[in-house]
């Protein structure tokens, strides 16, 4: 294509020239960072486990949920949620190997919330108020801990311990973290209950600090009926110590903001983040900055062994297990589920 003016006019010329210079550097520096947005329509997402719709039959929940990426990168565990009467012979809830070399998906065990162990040969998940391992070498069950209420999102850390949620003994209680060791079968208590609600830990690689959600109060809206100012609490990130001596605030926004998971290489935060609709993002700990990564819905974020993937769970359309690169921006739509 040719641009033709009347006149050489340098009015006209300069600023064309320079404007194009600023655009060739600019898609120079943009391709190169880490944090560069995509301009395609869709996230650049791998689509490994699409969600069975079936028009015949009735949906429950979000179909599949809670992904874990393995230590050696070769499958991921989900937590799948029964869709029909015939899968609901295994469980309501059911814990899911998907092989990323073949493709195909394997009946694990019933449960929820699966979390690998250091080495891979195993993993613990949760039955309601029962912390379990399963032995994937052996094929075999053991129970860890029984607690008076229900479990919530363990991570199982690099130390041997694993940190999870729970309201303990007092269902009215704020939520608190505990960690448990499986081979001593010691519980203690990381939070204090008495100073707000702690969820979702995630333990950093150097087994020493934990990343996880508290409900602070973060914005005051005016009750008309008994005018006043009513204080709103929401989801925020912070990292304790294993003593919650050492506690630093990493976000402070009226969205709220949860499932903080650290990178392998405890350089990147991924957490989903909520205006409207929930997205992913990642946060590079030693600047702060901070990027979305989906703009199409996606939750439960967990990294893959090499630091530059997560496997997360689609929103819009509900239940898909994809694969996303924090430093890629190819789109991929691969429907790659084994019927």
């Amino acid at each position: 294509m040719k641009f033709h003016f009347k006149k050489s006019n340098h009015l006209i010329r300069l600023p064309i020239l320079y404007c194009i210079v600023i655009i060739q550097f600019g898609l120079i520096f943009g391709a190169c960072s880490p944090f560069n947005s995509e301009t395609e329509d869709q996230d650049p997402t791998l689509i490994i486990v699409k969600r069975d719709n079936d028009p015949n039959e009735r949906q429950y929940g979000i179909g599949n949920s809670h992904p874990a990426w393995s230590p050696d990168g070769n499958c991921i565990l989900y937590e799948h949620e029964a869709q029909n009467v015939n899968e609901r012979n295994n469980g309501f809830y059911q814990i899911i190997l998907h092989d990323l070399k073949t493709h195909r998906d394997t009946f694990i065990v019933s449960g929820r919330l699966p979390t690998w162990s250091p080495d891979g040969d195993r993993f613990a998940f949760v039955r309601g108020n029962v912390l379990m391992q399963y032995d994937l070498k052996t094929d075999s069950i053991k129970t860890l801990i029984t607690l008076k209420a229900n479990i919530f999102f363990p991570d199982w850390g690099p130390s041997n311990l694993i940190v999870f949620d729970t309201f303990h003994e007092n269902p009215f209680r704020s939520l608190a973290l505990w960690t448990f060791d499986p081979m001593e079968g010691e519980l203690r208590s990381v939070g204090d209950m008495d100073k707000g609600s702690f969820r979702k830990g995630d333990w950093h690689p150097d087994g020493e600090r934990i990343f996880h959600t508290r409900w602070v109060p973060v914005d005051t809206v005016w009750d008309y009926q008994y005018e006043r100012d009513l204080v709103v609490d929401g989801e925020e990130l912070f990292v304790m110590d294993l003593n919650n001596e050492y506690i630093e605030r990493l976000t402070d926004d009226k969205e709220s903001q949860s499932e903080p998971v650290v990178s392998p290489d405890g350089k990147w935060l991924a957490y989903t983040y909520r205006e409207g609709l929930w997205n992913i993002k990642v946060m590079n700990l030693e600047t702060r900055e901070e990027k979305f990564v989906t703009k199409k819905g996606g939750r439960y974020p967990h990294w893959a062994p090499d630091s530059e993937h997560i496997v997360y769970i689609s929103v819009k359309p509900e239940g898909n297990l994809c694969i996303v690169s924090i430093v890629k921006t190819e789109t991929f739509s691969i429907d790659r589920w084994s019927k």
